[in-house]
């Protein structure tokens, strides 16, 4: 079961000056790195005490154990980019009542924003698939609500005449298709066409397959 976090308020019999020399920022960025580059079983607390150059004892003094700092990191790193996302999404929405909105273009920078972050790819690539209890919070918490949101403004585009929408299954499997392919290629690499490290081309490629998906505005 995944534990509740402390929020970083010290408890009796703790030295007041040891227990304020945690950088806790600093702490989480790093733990968010090793586990989103090793996955949460190949890495240890003592290797992030190591990384971020502090006390394991420390760290486990405020964090209780390695999946508390899990949980701490995940969300600090994860928070931001997640309601980001959200923001932009809920103004689409909004605006899909009142005017023109392009799914294609929505849907293209949300898969840009989560390519401008390479911790962020690791981590969907292993957490996000895992099934314990990890991989379900990371899903039920973050995933399936940008995915809901999606949907959303998916079936006010399909409003429009002519428009068939998809099945919700097969719309979630088009969305994160497309998302998997450009963040990791996998088998497909060999076969494409542009070089997806540099922006424009990927954009590009990102747009065709998203029309040829999705062909309507």
């Amino acid at each position: 079961m995944i534990n509740k976090v402390r929020k970083h308020t010290r408890t009796r019999g703790r030295p007041s000056s040891k227990a304020e020399s945690l950088d806790h920022g600093f702490l989480l960025q790093q733990a968010y790195r090793l586990f989103a580059e090793q996955g949460y079983e190949g890495t240890s607390l003592r290797q992030i005490a190591q990384q971020a150059q502090m006390s394991s004892s420390l760290i486990s003094y405020w964090y209780g154990n390695k999946e508390g700092l899990w949980r701490a990191a995940i969300e600090s790193e994860l928070e931001p980019a997640h309601q980001e996302q959200m923001q932009a999404l809920d103004a689409a929405i909004a605006a899909s009542s009142t005017s023109t909105v392009h799914w294609q273009d929505v849907l293209l920078s949300i898969v840009e924003r989560v390519y401008q972050r390479p911790h962020l790819i690791n981590l969907m690539l292993r957490a996000y698939e895992e099934d314990n209890e990890r991989g379900r919070f990371l899903r039920q918490q973050y995933l399936h609500v940008i995915l809901q949101k999606l949907e959303t403004l998916y079936r006010k585009t399909c409003s429009q005449p002519g428009v068939a929408p998809m099945s919700s299954t097969t719309l979630y499997m088009c969305l994160l298709g497309i998302t998997r392919f450009v963040l990791h290629p996998g088998m497909l690499q060999d076969f494409l066409p542009l070089n997806l490290e540099q922006p424009a081309q990927r954009q590009e490629l990102l747009r065709q397959v998203i029309n040829d998906i999705f062909p309507f505005s």
